[in-house]
């Protein structure tokens, strides 16, 4: 049986040490030796910090206020800690400081995103794109809906769930279960891809999961050669002009 483990261990930024000689505190959160450092907007004077203890020492104002951020942090990550868990993830270290850090983002939803965005594309039909690609997005969605309720039995999921597995798995639904062709599977990707990047540039997400995924299309096809009764109509098509 596989142990979880997980750790908060607070530490003082020495080199940071501000004019009025305070030293902000940061927060390593530890998960089966997964780290992530996330500041907590909490500092002290370095004088009364021990280490040992991870505590503000001293019976003054700031040194209590200082003990009262660190146990309200703890808790915090506590229970962002059990609600990843509850919802299906890790709940390692990166989900936790992604959660606190930023959580309106944290609670967007993937397809709903998605369904926002495609609209969006479907608007710009004409004008920025051809009505062909903006129907691709629309189709990639609903083979999405399809791939994360089959897969995953799940409507939605988080925006920031979305990995590099779950693009690998689509890609594979996408061939076998749609019987999509190596590219025009990669085509379906690309769209969703620009949706990632797009995600990326809002600050939604704070990684591409295309970041290490490749998609390339194959070009192996053979040409095929005119027929004769093909030839025949280039020569007997009437041209409007000479340089034609």
């Amino acid at each position: 049986m596989e142990r979880n483990t997980f750790r908060i261990l607070f530490l003082l930024r020495k080199n940071r040490t501000g004019k009025n000689g305070l030293t902000p505190i940061l927060a390593r959160i530890t998960t089966n030796g997964l780290k992530s450092e996330i500041h907590i907007q909490c500092h002290t004077n370095p004088t009364r910090w021990n280490q040992a203890k991870e505590r503000a020492t001293g019976n003054d104002k700031l040194s209590f206020q200082v003990n009262a951020c660190l146990d309200s942090f703890r808790a915090r990550a506590l229970e962002v800690r059990q609600q990843l868990i509850a919802e299906g993830y890790d709940g390692n270290a990166i989900q936790i400081k992604e959660r606190i850090a930023k959580p309106k983002h944290s609670s967007l939803m993937f397809l709903d995103q998605l369904g926002k965005y495609t609209v969006k594309r479907q608007a710009e039909a004409g004008v920025r794109i051809t009505q062909l690609t903006a129907n691709k997005y629309h189709r990639m969605l609903r083979y999405l809906v399809e791939y994360t309720k089959e897969m995953y039995d799940k409507s939605d999921i988080l925006l920031s769930a979305v990995s590099y597995e779950y693009i690998d798995g689509f890609n594979t639904f996408l061939q076998t279960r749609k019987s999509c062709k190596h590219n025009g599977a990669v085509n379906l990707l690309c769209c969703l891809k620009n949706f990632m990047f797009y995600c990326l540039k809002n600050e939604w997400i704070a990684k591409n999961p295309f970041q290490n995924y490749k998609l390339k299309e194959e070009n192996n096809k053979v040409k095929d050669h005119l027929l004769k009764s093909e030839i025949d109509i280039l020569i007997a098509k009437q041209m409007p002009n000479r340089r034609l």
